[in-house]
């Protein structure tokens, strides 16, 4: 039922951005968007987004995260080692 938005704004960096250039405004828009639809943020542990900022807007929004390795080896399934910090990090 519910879509999943998996590994937002990862390509960012390759096109010579950062996350923090989309600013507040357009990340609680977007976070809104996502609530309205009832969707899922991926928060991912080998391309480490989104970052504190998107993470911050999206439990304003109360948009539902989870958690993926996006492992490609198997000695990667199940280490959240980024992701940890990075949810720590938005409460900061």
């Amino acid at each position: 039922g519910r879509g999943q938005i998996a590994h937002p704004f990862s390509i960012l960096p390759k096109i010579g951005l950062a996350e923090h250039d989309l600013g507040a405004e357009r990340l609680a828009r977007w976070a809104a968007g996502l609530a309205d639809a009832e969707a899922m943020v991926e928060v991912n542990e080998k391309w480490a987004c989104p970052g504190p900022e998107a993470l911050r807007a999206l439990d304003a929004a109360a948009v539902r995260l989870v958690a993926s390795t996006d492992s490609h080896v198997a000695s990667d399934v199940g280490r959240y080692d980024r992701v940890i910090g990075m949810l720590e990090e938005r409460r900061a």
